[in-house]
């Protein structure tokens, strides 16, 4: 039912208010966001069938499509706008990329980092994100800005986690000088699984071993004893 104001003359439908009701798509917001999820992660006929299956009500394609692309529009214009309240605690750094096929653009880098406070029991909290699409100094600055713009002194408290890439030591250099490189956990390993397999036959046995030993000091925190490891097998 459509009502209308005495005063204005306007007129408005309580349940498209209700219901959220888009102006643009005319679709309520639960399914525009519901829309955008599925079509996030699974191409667009297979999210028309589970999105068909699961509401039990029709959709097309291309409204997928349109309801994902002008998604991706409005992020890619809207800058992080939540920036963690200064209360003195220490903040950290977190970044990596992965290449993406995005329909008709082909294969694009996504970037996606976080700022983070580590607790007592040494739990991240108080986390904020940021992400771009193949822009990785605008993903610096987005870091920068979300960890409070610090300046070159106030970055000595801080870590940078990451994978050892090159772009993140850029970030490091142009926005958090002083901080701490910290190699992840998941990435050593797999540097360590890969080094393994560069001096022994990949896959036997001998790899496999040196390979978990090697692991297994790292999750000990005995960075000592890997570095005089590969200063003897340099030498040999």
């Amino acid at each position: 039912m459509r009502y209308q104001c005495r005063k204005c003359g306007g007129g408005h439908y309580p349940l498209d208010i209700s219901l959220e009701l888009s102006a643009r798509s005319r679709m309520s917001r639960r399914k525009e966001r519901l829309l955008a999820r599925l079509a996030a992660r699974l191409p667009y006929e297979e999210a028309k069938a589970v999105y068909e299956d699961l509401s039990y009500q029709k959709t097309g394609r291309m409204m997928i499509h349109r309801t994902a692309q002008d998604l991706g529009q409005k992020l890619r214009k809207t800058p992080p706008a939540v920036v963690l309240e200064d209360k003195g605690d220490k903040r950290h750094v977190t970044a990596d990329g992965a290449m993406i096929h995005i329909r008709g653009e082909g294969w694009k880098e996504a970037l996606v980092g976080a700022v983070y406070e580590v607790d007592k029991s040494r739990e991240a909290t108080q986390i904020v994100y940021a992400a771009r699409l193949g822009n990785r100094e605008a993903l610096g600055y987005d870091l920068y800005r979300l960890a409070g713009q610090p300046d070159s002194e106030g970055s000595k408290e801080m870590a940078l986690v990451g994978d050892g890439a090159k772009w993140i030591d850029e970030i490091r250099a142009l926005q958090f000088p002083h901080a701490t490189r910290i190699v992840d956990q998941w990435h050593a390993q797999e540097y360590l699984w890969g080094l393994s397999n560069e001096f022994y036959e990949q896959g036997t046995g001998k790899a496999q071993e040196w390979a978990k030993e090697k692991i297994q000091l790292l999750k000990r925190n005995k960075q000592q004893s890997l570095k005089l490891t590969f200063c003897k097998m340099c030498r040999g």
